[in-house]
């Protein structure tokens, strides 16, 4: 099975019980459809109510990750795992072959998730080939200022726009660069961003041109 996935980078060390609060009221008022909530370690699963999130808590400081599934947002389903720094959206089917209009409507939801909670950086993931190694962490964002690589979909916040160079990333030869309200910059590498598996060539291009990294 492939997984899909969103990556949002926090712009701070760690969550505290609010910040998941706001977080899961960020995707309900975007049109998310609650029907289950539940906090996964190992082969536990503990089913709450979003009005009590101290488990999710107790999980991410014991085991530097929570679960929360089945979001539906403009009919896209998700899990959304929660880990020490960091929250990701997970899709258990293929992205890239979903219609235009879903496609549309979900990078919308990607960019509005990422103007509440204004993380580091966004990225989109395709699960069957990743390389730890290209993966960014706070830690490594904050000493190094930028990411190892882009992807078919990347959200720069300010701080990293500033790092690599605004001029440069509005000139990258890519299928899309937007400016968004606080300053930070969405890119897509093609109409379809999720056509772009770990490191396809385009990938190789883009990151090369805009970070210096070499394959």
């Amino acid at each position: 099975m492939t997984i899909d996935c969103v990556d949002y980078i926090l712009n701070k060390q760690k969550w505290n019980k609010q910040d998941i609060i706001k977080l899961i009221k960020y995707i309900e008022d975007l049109g998310a459809d609650l029907e289950l909530d539940a906090v996964s370690v190992g082969t536990d699963c503990i089913y709450i109510d979003t009005d009590n999130l101290n488990n999710v808590c107790e999980s991410i400081s014991k085991y530097n990750t929570g679960l929360i599934s089945n979001f539906t947002v403009e009919n896209s389903s998700f899990d959304l795992l929660i880990s020490k720094n960091s929250f990701e959206l997970t899709f258990f089917y293929t992205l890239s072959r979903r219609p235009k209009t879903f496609i549309n409507k979900l990078i919308n939801i990607i960019k509005n998730l990422y103007l509440k909670t204004k993380p580091l950086i966004v990225q989109y993931y395709d699960g069957e080939e990743l390389e730890d190694k290209y993966i960014p962490t706070y830690e490594q964002l904050i000493k190094e200022g930028k990411p190892k690589i882009m992807t078919g979909l990347t959200i720069l916040s300010p701080e990293i726009v500033k790092n690599i160079g605004r001029e440069r990333i509005l000139s990258a030869p890519v299928y899309k660069v937007e400016e968004l309200d606080d300053r930070s910059i969405l890119i897509l590498l093609d109409e379809n961003p999720f056509n772009h598996g770990f490191l396809t060539e385009k990938v190789k291009e883009v990151s090369k041109y805009l970070l210096g990294t070499e394959f």
